[in-house]
This record gives C-alpha cells, structure tokens and sequence, in this order.
C-alpha cells in the first residue's frame, strides 16, 4: 500500500510536471535545483540543462544585482516571500518574468528557495506603449499653447526640464519625477482661456488684462482634472503661480499648503520666464533669474527648493538647452 506521504508526493510532482507555471527551486546560492517543465517553452532548452545552471546567468546582465539583493533580503528578513521583475536572456530575446521568491531554507527538502514567475512580457509592453502615447498627447497639449502664445513657444517643456531636474535634487522618486514633468510640462494649458492678443501684448498689462491672465492657473487645473493622472497634476498647475508668503494667486495659499511639487514648478517657471525673451521685455539673462530666486528664498520661493534650484544652474552645469 502507497503511504499518504507517499501518495501527497506523487499528486505534488503530478501537478508541478503538467503546471504551466514557471517553478523553480534554487539554493541559497542561486543554483537551480529543480524547473518545471513551462522553463523549457520560455528558455527553448530542456529542463535537465538548466539544473545546475546560475539563476544569476539567466536574466539580463543589468538585472541579475537586483535579483541578487531580493534573494538576499528574503533570506534575511522574517518576510516569507519578496516579490520582483527580471529580464530573461534568451536566445529568441528578451522576456520580462514577474516573480516571488519564498524563503525556504529551514524546509529539509528544499533548503533554499521556491521561485514561481510568470511571464508579464505583454503586459509590460502595453504599458510602454500606453505611457509613450500618453507622453505624445502631453506634448500635443503643450505645443497647442505655443501656437496661440508663440512668444513663449518651448516654455513649458523648459520648465519641466529644470523642475524634474529640481525634484531629482531634492531626492524625490523616479515616480514622483515623472508626475512633475507631467504637471511642469502642461502648466501654462489653462493660457488657451486667454484672448491670444493680451498674450501677446508688447506692452504692460491693465490690472484688468492682468486679472485675466492669472485665470490661466485655474483654468488650467480644471481642464486637466479630467483626466485621472496618478499624481496631483491638476493641483500642481492650479498652485504653481502660489507664493510661500500667501501674495500668489489664486487662493494665496502659505507655506506648507502648497504642495511641494507646485513650489518646484514655480521656481523653474520664474527662472525659464525672467532669462528668456517676452512680449513686454527683453530676456533679462538665467543671472538675474538667479538673483531673483535667491532673494525670494524662504519669502516667495521654498528654501530648499531655492537652493536646489541655485545649486543645479551655478554649480552643476545646468542649462536649459536640450
């Protein structure tokens, strides 16, 4: 008579051989110990090949560190199971694997990890291509403003190169960029409310015309709170003429009110605005930007956002030049 333990290790190695899941025992050194059989599909090589093969080998030269530290932070910490992607190495090229690594060290039988991935490749690549067509509408948005406000044709995509540049500074996630630039780059949209010949005016505004020009920050944050950015985009360009000592516009919103990503759009914005050519005025030079953010620090400006800002244009070689 077949004993249970017997009879469970039959009906285990039965659905593992016939799973078309991506399972894999490794030791702790990163050696496979055991594949099913789906490795064979993805990898076009038996299965018997790949024991004893470096899982470190398999993946993509950039991405096998990273692996590297999930395997090790398993091993270490209580948690059971960490997740994470890697690029395989193939032959055919590359495919993109999701997985989850579960520590099981102390189990006699396996004595070190049980990898299970599945292939996210698809998914992935959608992703990329949803991201890229959402950066082209962005762009198609911005360039929409330059034809009606040509004086200040290119602004927006400078801004968002010195705000990203800021925020980068500041230590802020590759995310938390992104939603930035995103914001940075469609911060003047609210300007298509604005009759074209007020924008370009070659000459000092009314205190009415001037009136109707800071509705552009308003407007802005109503048309694009639409759509459902994962970031505060529409709050960003709402707050971003907003000014640390409440004199900005148009809630005259203090200090940490503001969000921070709105306090770094309006230092790149004064700086791109006073060293470039307007309507009313000749360019007055990125040293007088300068000095103008310096002697708003703390006052109109954020201090460490001021600083950052200081920092990247005299000291790091910014320009805003692409």
């Amino acid at each position: 008579m077949i004993s249970m333990v017997e009879d469970e290790r039959a009906i285990t190695t039965a659905l593992l051989e016939h799973s078309p899941g991506l399972i894999s025992v490794i030791d702790v050194n990163g050696v496979i110990r055991y594949a099913t059989p789906a490795h064979e599909k993805l990898y076009g090589r038996p299965v018997k090949e790949l024991v004893g093969c470096s899982v470190f080998d398999l993946v993509a030269e950039e991405d096998a560190p990273r692996l590297r530290e999930i395997l090790e932070a398993t091993l270490a910490s209580s948690r059971m199971s960490i997740r994470g992607i890697a690029r395989t190495s193939i032959e055919s090229g590359s495919r993109t694997l999701e997985f989850a690594a579960t520590n099981r060290v102390d189990d006699e039988m396996i004595q070190g990890f049980v990898i299970n991935a599945q292939d996210v490749t698809e998914r992935v690549e959608a992703a990329a291509r949803l991201e890229a067509l959402l950066r082209e509408t962005i762009s198609a948005f911005s360039t929409m403003i330059e034809y009606r406000d040509p004086y200040t044709a290119g602004h927006q995509r400078r801004v968002a190169r010195l705000a990203t540049a800021i925020a980068a500074q500041l230590g802020f996630g590759s995310d938390d960029v992104d939603g930035i630039e995103v914001a940075a780059t469609l911060h003047d949209i609210g300007k298509i409310a604005i009759p074209a010949e007020i924008l370009a005016r070659p000459a000092s505004l009314s205190v009415a015309e001037r009136a109707l020009v800071e509705v552009h920050a308003q407007a802005g944050a109503d048309i694009v709170g639409r759509v459902p950015f994962p970031w505060p985009v529409a709050e960003m360009i709402r707050q971003h003429h907003e000014r640390m000592d409440g004199s900005g516009y148009p809630r005259g919103l203090h200090g940490d009110e503001i969000l921070l990503g709105a306090r770094i759009i309006a230092v790149a914005d004064t700086v791109e605005a006073v060293a470039s050519h307007r309507p009313y005025r000749p360019a007055l030079g990125v040293d007088r930007a300068i000095e103008i953010v310096k002697e708003g620090r703390g006052t109109l400006f954020d201090a460490d956002v001021a600083d950052a800002c200081v920092h990247l244009v005299c000291n790091a070689g910014f320009h805003f030049e692409e």
